[in-house]
């Protein structure tokens, strides 16, 4: 089960059929303002039924499909798909993966591929761009690969993310939309999944090829990793955790296989 909240307070629930890395959505159900119940299947005869993320100013409106196969937006109410970054493939091939997506205060949503690239959609002019991240340090292009979600802080001013690198070390990217400059930070684990608090505080969770998992709290203005749970408490560490989010009442959720 997964589950994703729009800007007017509608939550989207996906039903899945196991617990594999892409699990197959087999129904979405969407509980609305007034608690009402709406089966909102019938987005998935627009997908491949494998997607890691949505998100939409109102899931009555836009929707955004992030898929093994691309991006899709699915109009709701006209019926119309448009599709960016999507290939018909083979079954048994994967497209480009999105993990992430986002949106800026002035429309523009941005969106992240599991490998290499992030991506700016302009939903007025319709243009797609291909950003062009740039390490701060080295002033070269960036490179990763698990990229596996992207999150503005609340200012809106930087877009945040998570990655790994070629030796498996988790990487969290710092980025100016308006240069494509990156700042990244390096965790010897590589990061699942991360989440913003409302004090700016940055929560990570982690897992290593070693099978340890657990959680991080990252200071921006230090740039310092905390491990949350020392060694004998740590609940998490024969877990895989896959996502983290925080309430109203300021309490973390995590869900693990």
């Amino acid at each position: 089960l997964q589950h994703w909240e729009d800007p007017a307070g509608n939550v989207l629930f996906s039903q899945s059929n196991g617990n594999a890395l892409l699990p197959t959505i087999e129904a979405l159900y969407l509980l609305d303002m007034d608690d009402e119940w709406h089966d909102f299947s019938f987005l998935l005869k627009e997908t491949s039924r494998i997607f890691s993320i949505t998100s939409s100013n109102s899931f009555f409106q836009d929707v955004f499909l992030g898929m093994d196969t691309g991006l899709k937006v699915v109009r709701n109410k006209r019926s119309k798909v448009e599709t960016l970054l999507a290939d018909e493939i083979a079954e048994y091939l994967r497209g480009a993966v999105i993990r992430g997506v986002e949106e800026d205060t002035e429309g523009n949503i941005y969106f992240a591929r599991e490998v290499d690239q992030w991506y700016r959609w302009n939903n007025n002019q319709k243009q797609l761009d291909t950003l062009a991240l740039t390490d701060s340090l080295t002033n070269t292009p960036l490179q990763f690969s698990c990229s596996f979600n992207i999150q503005f802080d609340a200012t809106k001013e930087y877009l945040w993310g998570i990655s790994c690198n070629q030796n498996d070390e988790g990487q969290l990217h710092k980025m100016n939309p308006q240069t494509g400059k990156v700042i990244t930070y390096t965790y010897h684990y590589q990061f699942t999944d991360f989440y913003i608090s409302q004090d700016e505080t940055i929560w990570l969770l982690y897992h290593s090829r070693i099978g340890t998992s657990g959680l991080l709290s990252f200071d921006p203005s230090t740039g310092q990793f905390q491990p949350y749970f020392s060694p004998q408490n740590n609940i998490l560490a024969n877990t895989y955790p896959r996502i983290i989010i925080e309430d109203s009442e300021r309490q973390l959720w995590i869900g693990t296989d």
